[in-house]
């Protein structure tokens, strides 16, 4: 696994990881991801983008489920040396890992089968969604499809934080996390440059400090207009 450097250093993440070291338990190809892999299974021969891999809890089995290998990029210097240290302790997971700004990949135009966008444009305000989202429909291959899930509304932690835009909340070491509204990120990606091919609702529960609360996402899968 290569770690290719870049003066992209986001404060509030580069602080949650240096504190709490990994921030999500596990390592695990989530629903979404398997999914797509199932239903199209020659995608597993195309080449991969994780954008937004964070301490690689997505990239690292990714690693494991495809036949190339994957590209994990993430804005966060210490996030990826985690995610590095994660792979190296799962059978050496072959996967490069970028440090860039998803606001400005340094990617060809089409250069993917497949961009993984979980949990990344939530994580930025207005102006800024609608930068990354034109930069993950730029590198998107001409018959290739970008996967992107978010939380909605209607998840228990909505409304949560100090509200810095519409919907757009800060919390914790001052990470953001916007809640979209129906349909809201299927307009998104159709403004970046994408046609949306299938967008599904889900809602699971989970326990927090004892406690059944619900979690809602939503999940796009787009491919070039």
């Amino acid at each position: 696994m290569r770690l290719l450097p870049r003066r992209v250093a986001p404060r509030p993440w580069e602080e949650a990881y240096r504190l709490q070291g990994r921030l999500w338990r596990g390592v695990r190809l989530d629903a979404a991801t398997r999914r797509l892999l199932d239903e199209r299974p020659g995608l597993a021969s195309v080449r991969w983008l994780d954008a937004g891999c964070g301490d690689g809890k997505g990239l690292v089995p990714l690693a494991h489920a495809i036949d190339t290998t994957p590209v994990g990029v993430d804005a966060s210097r210490q996030g990826l040396r985690l995610a590095r240290a994660a792979g190296g302790e799962h059978e050496n997971a072959d996967a490069r890992w970028v440090q860039a700004d998803v606001r400005s990949l340094p990617f060809d135009a089409g250069a993917f089968g497949v961009v993984r966008a979980v949990h990344i444009l939530g994580h930025l305000v207005e102006a800024d969604r609608v930068q990354a989202a034109r930069e993950l429909a730029r590198v998107v291959a001409h018959d290739g499809v970008l996967l992107a899930t978010e939380f909605t509304v209607d998840d228990f932690r909505a409304g949560s934080g100090e509200e810095v835009e519409q919907g757009t909340y800060r919390r914790g070491h001052g990470v953001l996390t916007h809640y979209f509204r129906s349909g809201e990120l299927e307009t998104l990606l159709v403004d970046g440059g994408l046609r949306v091919e299938s967008a599904e609702e889900e809602r699971f529960a989970v326990r927090y400090g004892g406690v059944e609360r619900t979690r809602s996402r939503v999940v796009v899968v787009a491919g070039r207009s």
